[in-house]
């Protein structure tokens, strides 16, 4: 009896099972994993910036194709948008910009075609040399300034850029304005840093002492400059190349303002090929200024020139006048032609010791001690000179021969100790005499005069020389003659 019991319990156990079996669909094809492959989730999967999901279905949106079998699955993670600062992939990380400072709005600066930084604020500029690497003066930065007025409030913009640096720069500001550079107080930590300068077009005057003690400055140009005033570039002693194409007149310094570029060791060949004034002090004690070229100059002030010991040859083919020590310590000059040059002041060769030739052949009158301690010098040919200083060729020992035909003053002791002068050719006039013209020079054995004038020197009662020193000339020698 319990045997069948168990038996009809199967029985009914069994017919459950079927009929649930036989309740449930049969698996379609898209339910059945590819064979080998990864079974699909049973959720659905967010394509990234795709169409917003179609809650509760597996379809794709509108306008959207079935992915097709065997597809790799899309990564779950986000994917970089276009514009962000990842590089994608195959690119090569951006170079960091020192200090972290990149062009744009937000940091005040873009960049010129070169990759030079533009500002239009002092402001901007101190921020961004304040994020850089310190640096040296061998490796500046290079950086311009747009838009700012550098002559407004005498300068107020320029003195804010100074202010600004903190690193050695070079400073452009050819797409700023203004037509006058002044001088302001700046701080001498800050003026070391400015090691160059690019001045716009629109500047044409710079005010004394604008760039005093600038001593790391090599190099400026100012295109549109026509007048610069003394002291402006005082003790710049790093100070190599100026170019000033259209400078006309450099104004007179002082003995105690000195001048436009006084103490200025490094300088040589300046460009300024339409200056007309060269003032007083102008390149006083430059001593490396070997070249000079000034095709225009017709004013040399005092001292311009004075100690440019590196100075070697020099030719002012306009130079008319040249004031007193103007030349004065040159010890280097060997040669000078001065083809238009008529007066020459006080001193002014004073011991050029390696001097050998002049070319004067307009000079009219020459100061007291103008060719002073000229060692070097063995001839003199001054066909037009009248006057002569006190003293004025002294100490001028290998001093052989002169030839003054239109002399009509020689000063005290003019020849005073040239003890190799042998010969001196004077005019038909005789000049006027100071005295001791030729002590010293106990080599002097003729005075040579034209002959229809030996009668008039021979009774002159002269008390440098004796009558018969007196000599025919029988011809008066030219400029460039033995």
């Amino acid at each position: 009896m319990k045997h069948c019991f168990v038996k009809t319990v199967s029985i009914i156990a069994l017919l459950m099972i079927v009929l649930v079996l036989a309740a449930c669909p049969a698996p379609t094809e898209t339910d059945r994993p590819e064979e080998g492959g990864t079974e699909k989730p049973t959720g659905p999967v967010k394509e990234p910036g795709g169409p917003a999901e179609n809650p509760g279905s597996d379809k794709p949106g509108e306008g959207e194709e079935e992915p097709e079998d065997g597809d790799a699955e899309k990564p779950a993670g986000p994917v970089e948008e276009p514009g962000s600062d990842k590089p994608g992939e195959g690119e090569e990380e951006p170079a960091e910009n020192p200090g972290g400072n990149k062009p744009g709005p937000d940091t005040g600066f873009v960049l010129d075609e070169t990759g030079v930084p533009i500002f239009s604020s002092a402001a901007a500029l101190k921020t961004y040399l304040a994020g850089q690497p310190e640096n040296t003066a061998t490796d500046f930065y290079k950086v311009k300034l747009r838009g700012l007025d550098l002559s407004a409030s005498e300068g107020e913009a320029l003195k804010a850029v100074y202010s600004a640096l903190s690193r050695y720069t070079a400073l452009d500001f050819s797409e700023c304005s203004g037509s006058v550079i002044y001088a302001n107080s700046v701080e001498a930590a800050k003026k070391k840093l400015v090691l160059a300068m690019i001045l716009p077009g629109t500047i044409q005057e710079i005010k004394s002492s604008a760039f005093l003690n600038f001593n790391s400055l090599v190099r400026l140009s100012a295109p549109g400059l026509t007048t610069l005033h003394y002291g402006a570039f005082k003790q710049c002693k790093a100070l190599t190349e100026l170019i000033m194409p259209k400078l006309r007149e450099i104004t007179d310094g002082t003995e105690s303002t000195n001048g436009a570029f006084s103490g200025c060791p490094l300088l040589d060949a300046p460009d300024m090929p339409e200056l007309y004034k060269l003032g007083a002090y102008a390149f006083y004690n430059c001593t490396g200024l070997k070249t000079l070229d000034l095709p225009k100059l017709e004013i040399l002030g005092n001292f311009a020139l004075k100690n440019c010991t590196a100075l070697k040859e020099l030719s002012l083919p306009r130079l008319r006048e040249a004031g007193n020590s103007a030349f004065y310590g040159c010890e280097s000059l060997e040669s000078v032609n001065l083809p238009q040059l008529s007066s020459l002041g006080e001193s002014g060769f004073w011991k050029c010791t390696a001097l050998q030739e002049l070319k004067l052949p307009r000079l009219t009158s020459a100061g007291d001690s103008a060719f002073y301690g000229c060692t070097s010098l063995s001839s003199l040919n001054l066909p037009e000179v009248e006057s002569l200083g006190i003293s004025c060729f002294k100490g001028c020992k290998q001093l052989v021969s002169a030839i003054l035909p239109k002399i009509k003053t020689i000063g005290n002791g003019a020849f005073n100790s040239d003890p190799a002068l042998v010969s001196i050719t004077l005019g038909t006039e005789p000049p006027d005499l100071g005295t001791e013209v030729f002590a010293g020079g106990t080599a002097l054995k003729a005075i040579y005069v034209p002959g229809d004038a030996m009668e008039s020197y021979r009774n002159l009662n002269a008390k440098n020389w004796t009558q018969s020193l007196i000599k025919k000339l029988e011809a008066i020698p030219q400029e460039g003659a033995d």
